[in-house]
């Protein structure tokens, strides 16, 4: 199909539209993809069924020069599907009309025993399938680098933080570790479901009964043809969206969660982390010191938004009769930008971990300094060798909130605290601020984790 004369190469461009985005996941899922997607649905039905004896050999073949050599306008097509409600059928007309312009016989045999939903669901189903390709190679290259850093930093000492409070230490491996599990789950989720797309082919109440006997063997060798699996026809039965928009969400909140996390590191008061900068990534447009942490932020957004799109495809799951009114026309946009989402989440993290910047040294100085209250647990289970939980951890609460209210470092306040040096001395307090055990524990957990990893993954 030559390209059309559309205003926009697809919807994800403009201004707005392609952030966040993959450039070729949003080629790959274009109005110009979905139009081409249709006209080979037509193409590989016509050509089956001229191998089954359904239609005529010279009729598939004028379907398929007609089709080959189309170029119909995204945009004029779009204003005529709200005449139908959907596409295909302003689509099936154009197509009979110039078909028949060549060969009026032929013309009788376009789109034969199909219906709208059938060209439309299979088309979102050969974009998606393809979209999921790129996904989850980009998915595949963010979990490389979340494990690089997991291994890397194994035993780099940082502040465990809880309900947005300073906590306990425990290393930048062991939160890798916890970026690359969800990752992982994401990825195995997506690709669940891109074995689950399935071609649509039942005709108008979804019985193939104009194809006879040879429906099934149609469905098979469309399937084939058209690179998605063989399956009975599912107008009413959604699961495949369902599943297929949940994986989504899923992979696009995996992505979010970890920008997350490294917008709220990259911050000057904690430093612990920064995006890769260089040609004017992150800057601001009013303050010249800004290093924005672009990045993670525009994955966020996407984050914010893909709840909303599942929400959306989960609802419009619930189909009425043998085809829906409107609830299958909710999907089509949601869908769409779904996939647009999750291919600019996964490769904008790829590329965020690819030239992520450890501060270790600034991670270790949080622990140390001010942060030394993250060993207040430590320190009370230390003193519980003496006294009962409770009065351990009222020595405990009085010391943190004399530092407080001081601005002395917990430590200190600890040191000249009468409570606690009757019980620890300088020694014993010492060792409960030593750092080594968190790092030996959370150090043991990511080398554990890596290995399992690796073991299931197999040779």
């Amino acid at each position: 199909m030559k390209p059309s004369s559309s205003s926009f190469d697809h919807p994800y461009g403009g201004l707005l539209g392609a952030l966040p985005g993959d450039a070729e996941v949003n080629s790959l899922i274009s109005d110009e993809a979905l139009l081409a997607a249709m006209l080979r649905f037509e193409v590989a039905l016509a050509s089956a069924q001229a191998q089954l004896g359904i239609i005529p050999h010279t009729s598939a073949e004028v379907i398929a020069d007609v089709a080959g050599s189309a170029s119909y306008d995204c945009d004029e097509l779009g204003r005529a599907a709200g005449e139908a409600g959907n596409p295909v059928v302003p689509l099936v007309s154009w197509l009979t009309r110039d078909v028949g312009a060549v060969d009026a016989v032929a013309s009788a045999s376009v789109h034969f025993g199909a219906t709208s939903q059938d060209v439309l669901d299979t088309a979102l189903m050969m974009l998606a399938t393809g979209s999921l390709t790129r996904i989850l190679d980009r998915l595949g290259a963010a979990r490389s680098q979340a494990a690089r850093l997991a291994s890397d930093h194994a035993e780099t000492l940082m502040s465990g933080r809880t309900l947005g409070q300073i906590a306990a230490p425990i290393t930048f491996g062991l939160k890798a570790l916890g970026w690359l599990g969800g990752l992982d789950a994401a990825a195995a989720q997506l690709a669940d479901a891109q074995r689950r797309i399935a071609i649509q082919l039942g005709g108008p109440v979804g019985t193939r009964a104009a194809w006879g006997a040879s429906g099934d063997d149609l469905a098979e060798s469309m399937a084939k043809t058209l690179g998605v699996a063989d399956a009975l026809p599912w107008h009413t039965e959604r699961s495949r969206i369902v599943e297929l928009a949940g994986a989504l969400g899923h992979a696009v909140t995996a992505c979010a969660a970890i920008a997350t996390d490294v917008v709220v590191l990259a911050q000057n008061e904690i430093g612990e982390l920064a995006e890769a900068g260089g040609g004017g990534r992150g800057v601001s447009s009013a303050m010249p010191h800004k290093r924005n942490p672009i990045g993670s932020i525009l994955v966020r957004s996407a984050g914010i938004r893909a709840p909303g799109l599942v929400v959306t495809v989960l609802a419009a799951s619930v189909h009425d009769s043998e085809r829906a009114t409107g609830a299958w026309h909710a999907e089509w946009v949601a869908l769409r930008d779904l996939l647009h989402l999750a291919g600019g989440a996964a490769t904008t993290m790829a590329e965020v971990l690819d030239g992520l910047k450890v501060n270790a040294d600034v991670m270790a100085a949080n622990v140390t300094g001010r942060g030394s209250v993250m060993f207040a647990e430590s320190v009370a289970r230390a003193l519980m060798a003496y006294v009962d939980r409770a009065t351990a951890q009222e020595i405990v609460s009085n010391a943190t909130t004399r530092a407080s209210s001081t601005g002395r470092s917990f430590r200190d306040a600890l040191r000249t605290d009468p409570a606690a040096s009757a019980h620890l001395n300088a020694d014993a307090q010492a060792a409960a601020f030593d750092p080594a055990p968190h790092v030996a524990a959370a150090s043991h957990l990511v080398r554990t984790g890596l290995l399992q990893r690796h073991t299931e993954a197999g040779p």
